[in-house]
């Protein structure tokens, strides 16, 4: 199983890496400003052409927000599965 990384784990490791945000921005060629907003949380949703540059990509998984209750019929009776 691949080890999972925020988007802000990710830009800091790139900043630590490179010595700053602006070195940072450079290497990976975006704007030090977003790269910096990034950081900060103010932004979130980055385009997949910056997910590569930071070495990420998006995946969404849905949760159920209520346990599911399956009942089957076999040979007449309902059955519950929990």
């Amino acid at each position: 199983m691949r080890k999972t990384l925020g988007l802000k784990e990710a830009a800091q490791a790139h900043v630590n890496r490179h010595g700053g945000v602006r070195l940072a921005a450079r290497a990976l060629q975006i704007d030090h400003a977003y790269l910096a907003r990034l950081l900060s949380g103010e932004k979130d949703n980055p385009s997949d052409s910056v997910l590569r540059k930071l070495g990420l990509r998006k995946v969404v998984h849905y949760e159920p927000i209520a346990p599911v209750r399956t009942v089957l019929e076999f040979g007449g009776q309902q059955l519950e599965m929990k």
